[in-house]
């Protein structure tokens, strides 16, 4: 029997979403990427009650997580269980928190129990993940360069329309602001509500770019021309929702360093959902530490962290233990 399910997640970057409210078609898509960090760590044990060890917002979620397995799968049986979590994601920063959560919860439960293998859509279902983005799920099990094909119906999650490798050697140095946070919750469904439908000629303009620009030059690795379209991607991305988040960029400081970094030369510059997290790639590792250094230093942004990040080619890491 399995004693214990050891969980390892990494994050997703969302480059932003192909449609909203189309008039035929289907909503929301996107392009992203999985991220080797941040990311979440737990250990699920049974136990004789449910025992969470987290910090906040995470232990409030994860109680509110297995309330809703439970509900979902009146089926099975799932025991009470202790719940250790030491790494995560910071909450509400644009690097898919909820989702990677949820699922990393639904497949240690999976695990713990001697279920079947479920698939990602199976467990995302069951922690109700996947109202909009289905990014995060399939990077949770994949990993890699993701462009979601977006939902053809509310009760759909969303299909991939292509996945492939990132290179091994670029890098992102990811620029999170403190003490803000991105739309989240209530507010973001009135953002979304109160938004005019994207015009079809974005909606094109945007899905040209995801699968004719993105995903070939990563295959490619075309790191120019897959900096420039992912910029440019961002740009149209954030002009539709400046109304609702106050610009391209959600936070002006953001605004400002993106305005920096293109004058530098690097071109992949870009907001991860709502933000307020700043992405910057970059070609080499070296090259990323260093620009992570001066920025660092730097007391313009003494208001934010630093992390560089690689790409994440797999899907989270399960390990299990026996009794």
């Amino acid at each position: 029997m399995t004693s214990q399910v050891e969980i390892t997640t990494g994050a997703r970057l969302h480059f932003g979403i192909l449609s909203h409210v189309p008039s035929g078609g289907r909503e929301f898509g996107g392009a992203g990427l999985m991220i080797d960090s941040p990311g979440f760590q737990l250990v699920v044990q049974p136990d004789d009650r449910d025992n969470i060890e987290a910090e906040e917002p995470y232990r409030s979620r994860i109680i509110q997580i297995l309330e809703r397995i439970r509900a979902s799968t009146p089926h099975r049986v799932i025991p009470q269980c202790r719940i250790r979590v030491s790494r995560s994601i910071p909450p509400h920063s644009g690097f898919g928190s909820g989702t990677q959560l949820g699922m990393a919860v639904s497949r240690a439960l999976s695990n713990l129990f001697d279920e079947d293998e479920a698939d990602a859509i199976a467990l995302a279902r069951r922690v109700g993940r996947g109202a909009r983005s289905a990014i995060g799920i399939h990077g949770f099990t994949q990993g890699g360069f993701l462009v979601d094909a977006g939902k053809a119906d509310q009760g759909e999650i969303a299909p991939l329309a292509g996945r492939v490798e990132f290179p091994f050697d670029w890098r992102i140095v990811l620029v999170v602001p403190r003490d803000v946070a991105g739309l989240f919750g209530a507010v973001e469904e009135k953002a979304f509500a109160r938004l005019p439908g994207m015009s079809a000629t974005t909606t094109q303009q945007l899905r040209h770019i995801a699968t004719e620009q993105l995903l070939p030059s990563v295959a490619a690795g075309d790191f120019a021309n897959f900096s420039e379209a992912l910029y440019e991607f961002g740009q149209i991305v954030g002009s539709y929702f400046a109304p609702a988040q106050g610009g391209v960029f959600a936070n002006p400081l953001m605004c400002r360093l993106a305005d920096v970094l293109r004058a530098r030369g690097i071109r992949g510059v870009g907001q991860s959902s709502w933000g307020p997290t700043l992405f910057a790639l970059v070609e080499t590792p070296d090259s990323a530490d260093k620009l992570a250094a001066e920025l660092t230093a730097d007391a313009t942004w003494q208001g934010c962290d630093f992390h560089v990040a690689a790409a994440m080619n797999h899907g989270a890491v399960a390990q299990t233990g026996e009794s």
